[in-house]
C-alpha cells in the first residue's frame, strides 16, 4: 500500500499560484463560482468579499491539504513528490467530482472513477501524465489557460520542473 505522505513542496504551491493568480476580492470565476485569493472557492465566498494576503495564504494551504487528502484516500501506487505535486495541482483545481453532477480526479458523473485515477492505480504513469492533458475544459469548452495549466502539470509530473510554458 503506498503511504503518499507528502507535503505540498515550494514546486508545488508555486504552480498552483501561478495559474490562480492572487485576488483579494471576490470574483467569479468562468463558470460563475464565486472565488477568493489563490483560487479559493466555497459556500462562504459572496460577491465584495475581501481578504488579507494572510488569509490568502492560509486558503491556499488548507485547500492543498484538502487535495492532499483526496490523492492520498485514492490512489493506491506510490508517487514521487514531483508527482504529487502536480496532482495536488490539478485536484485543487478541478475536485474529486461527484456522481451525478460533476466529473473529478475520483468520480466522474456517470459514477465511474476517471481514466487519470484509474492509470494511476495501475502503475501506469506515462498514460497517467497523458490523461492530465484531457482536462481543459470550463463549461464544456476548451479554455486556452487550462490547456496551459494541464501542460505545466504534466511537465511537473514527469519532469519535476515547473518552467513556464
Amino acid at each position: 500500500m503506498a503511504t503518499n505522505d507528502y507535503e505540498l513542496s515550494t514546486n508545488g504551491q508555486l504552480l498552483i499560484q501561478r495559474f490562480e493568480g492572487l485576488r483579494l476580492k471576490s470574483y467569479q470565476d468562468l463558470t460563475g463560482i464565486w472565488t477568493i485569493g489563490w483560487g479559493h472557492t466555497g459556500p462562504d465566498i459572496k460577491a465584495n468579499l475581501i481578504i488579507s494576503p494572510k488569509q490568502a495564504h492560509d486558503y491556499l494551504m488548507s485547500d492543498a491539504k484538502a487535495a492532499g487528502d483526496i490523492i492520498r484516500a485514492n490512489v493506491t501506487t506510490q508517487l514521487s513528490q514531483q508527482q504529487y505535486d502536480a496532482l495536488v495541482s490539478f485536484v485543487f483545481n478541478i475536485g474529486p467530482g461527484h456522481v451525478g453532477t460533476k466529473d473529478g480526479f475520483v468520480w466522474l458523473k456517470s459514477g465511474h472513477h476517471s481514466t487519470l485515477l484509474e492509470l494511476l492505480n495501475a502503475d501506469q504513469m506515462t498514460k497517467a501524465a497523458e490523461q492530465i492533458l484531457q482536462w481543459n475544459k470550463a463549461g464544456g469548452k476548451s479554455v486556452y489557460g487550462l490547456s496551459v495549466r494541464r501542460q505545466a502539470e504534466r511537465r511537473l509530473f514527469l519532469t519535476g520542473q515547473i518552467r513556464p510554458v
